[in-house]
């Protein structure tokens, strides 16, 4: 039961990030496809599906019709299922969580908080604030002179 249950995750997963991926695509019709301002849009009946890569060159109108009622046959289906993967992930995590001691609980979340910060420094959106809650959880107090000295040598460098 546990094999085809796994077997099934497996099979379906890597066609659900397809379909996420291909969700995600840029727009590439640019601003010619747009209304004009002050034009009211011409709204559609139901939501279409997108096309599989390539397929939009090779497919007629019907076909792509076709294509989009498959599509949305499926949506509930991958849906159910990508909330049946979620819901058995967060249980193995929390019996993973649950070998885990007090202390081991808290170094792990330590790291986790540490990481995320030091992701957050790299794509440049991290602040303050992340480095300051992260030397305030380890109980460092070397954050203020630490400031005061990177502000001081910035001072020095800087010409008149």
């Amino acid at each position: 039961m546990i094999r085809k249950s796994l077997l099934t995750v497996a099979v379906v997963f890597p066609l659900i990030g397809a379909l996420a991926w291909a969700q995600q695509a840029p727009d590439k019709t640019g601003d010619a496809a747009k209304p004009a301002a002050g034009a009211p849009a011409k709204a559609r009946a139901k939501p279409r599906g997108r096309l599989p890569a390539f397929y939009a060159r090779v497919v007629s109108g019907d076909q792509r019709e076709k294509i989009y009622a498959i599509q949305q046959s499926y949506e509930p289906k991958i849906a159910d299922l990508q909330a049946q993967l979620k819901a058995l992930t967060d249980k193995r995590d929390a019996e993973i969580e649950a070998v885990l001691t007090a202390d081991q609980k808290t170094k792990v979340q330590q790291l986790a908080t540490d990481a995320k910060a030091k992701r957050a420094a790299r794509s440049g959106k991290g602040d303050t604030a992340a480095a300051d809650a992260t030397a305030a959880a380890d109980g460092d107090s070397s954050q203020a002179p630490a400031d005061d000295a990177a502000k001081s040598k910035a001072a020095s460098t800087t010409k008149p």
